[in-house]
């Protein structure tokens, strides 16, 4: 015999309304939906190898800084030893301005990749508008 259920509310079934209003309702839209993710998942990759350059850059430049530090200490010692403040403070001034104009480089590429990360972030939001009507 056939057993009658009690009428019990389904604990899914908000969930499963919520799903079939977000599902696209023509062929169009699912298409759409999907050339979208795409989209966004190829502008994602873009913007990560953009890092990753960038990333390898900078590390570049830490290791042009550490050898011009290095550089400076072997090229200062012997003046040191001798006493030739003269000497020391030409090569400081030198390595002084190498180490400066690789920092700032530095600084540049952090600052792009900042922007990157922000960039990615920021990949399939809706852009936002300025609230200047045309």
């Amino acid at each position: 015999e056939r057993q009658r259920r009690s009428h019990v509310p389904c604990r899914d079934r908000p969930a499963r309304r919520f799903l079939e209003r977000t599902e696209p309702r023509t062929m169009s839209d699912w298409w759409g939906s999907i050339t979208k993710g795409a989209t966004d998942a190829a502008e994602t990759t873009r913007l990560a190898a953009q890092r990753t350059k960038l990333q390898a850059e900078v590390l570049y430049l830490e290791q042009q800084i550490k050898g011009v530090l290095q550089k400076f200490g072997v090229d200062v010692f012997q003046h040191m030893e001798s006493n030739n403040s003269a000497q020391v403070q030409q090569h400081f001034t030198e390595a002084k301005r190498e180490v400066d104009t690789f920092r700032e480089q530095v600084a540049a590429k952090n600052a792009e990749i900042a922007d990157i990360n922000r960039q990615m972030e920021n990949v399939g939001k809706a852009p936002q508008s300025s609230g200047v009507a045309m």
